[in-house]
Parts: structure tokens; C-alpha cells; sequence
């Protein structure tokens, strides 16, 4: 749709477990807030400040 955006790795990587976590909170609650997605990510003790491989 219309101002939707799919969530495509870059540069050929793989999606990350917290990548494709965050994906399917977004599309169970589209207006959820990046900040909120960050604290699912906490909670699930993904690390977000570390890349992930």
C-alpha cells in the first residue's frame, strides 16, 4: 500500500532476528512509535546498539 514500507535487508545481509521481531510488532501495530519499538527490542534483550550479524 501507500506509505508502507517493507522491510528489505540492505546490501544483500540477511535480516536480523530483531529487524524481522520489530517488522512483525509493526504490522500487528502500525502506528506503534520507534521508541516503543526499541523497548519491545530491550525487553526481548535484543542488543540494539550492537550490530548483528
Amino acid at each position: 500500500g501507500v506509505g508502507t514500507q517493507e522491510a528489505k535487508p540492505r546490501r544483500g545481509q540477511k535480516p536480523s532476528q530483531a529487524r524481522l521481531f520489530a517488522f512483525e510488532l509493526w504490522q500487528q501495530n502500525p502506528l506503534i512509535t520507534l521508541a516503543e519499538l526499541g523497548q519491545a527490542l530491550q525487553d526481548k534483550s535484543f542488543q540494539t546498539t550492537r550490530p548483528t550479524y
